[in-house]
């Protein structure tokens, strides 16, 4: 299998542990934001917490967790190219070959609470763009963002060892 390494941060969690925990029986390192890390380890799938991966604790109230250099810059570096290879390796940084990702329905936040103060604590601002930098380098990224696809992708991996472009 070619995934080393999958950052995992999903609102709608059905079904993740299976995904998360096809990867995890193969070898891969799961890294995830903390209410997916602790749901997949509540579920028996190992996963390691951004603020243990990365040192840094999650500040703002929340509002910064996983834009860390040694997140998206492990999505973002081009794996084989050989000063992206260096500046990993100063920087200590180590390459995500996958992204699980889906996010909050804004919609269903405004229907929750229309409130403007509110609704500005639930602006989600790291998974577009920790989904954006996975679409970036979509040679060296697996994204995955809809549950219905796990089944797919499990099938890519089983027969071939990789999830081919579409």
């Amino acid at each position: 299998m070619n995934i080393r390494r999958a950052f995992v941060s999903v609102h709608d969690k059905s079904r993740v542990e299976k995904i998360a925990g096809y990867l995890v029986s193969n070898g891969v390192e799961i890294v995830a934001t903390d209410h997916t890390a602790e749901y997949l380890i509540d579920h028996g799938v190992e996963a390691i917490k951004v603020a243990d991966y990365t040192g840094f604790p999650s500040i703002f109230d929340g509002r910064l967790k996983a834009i860390h250099p040694k997140i998206i810059g492990g999505i973002l570096a081009i794996q084989d190219l050989p000063d992206h290879i260096e500046e990993m390796r100063e920087h200590s940084i180590l390459p995500f070959d996958m992204i699980v990702m889906n996010l909050k329905p804004f919609e269903s936040v405004v229907k929750e609470s229309p409130d403007e103060s509110n609704l500005s604590k639930e602006i989600d601002v790291s998974g577009p763009a920790l989904l954006m930098a996975g679409a970036k380098n979509h040679r060296d990224i697996v994204v995955i963002s809809d549950p219905t696809d796990y089944d797919e992708v499990i099938d890519s991996l089983e027969d071939c060892g990789d999830v081919p472009l579409l």
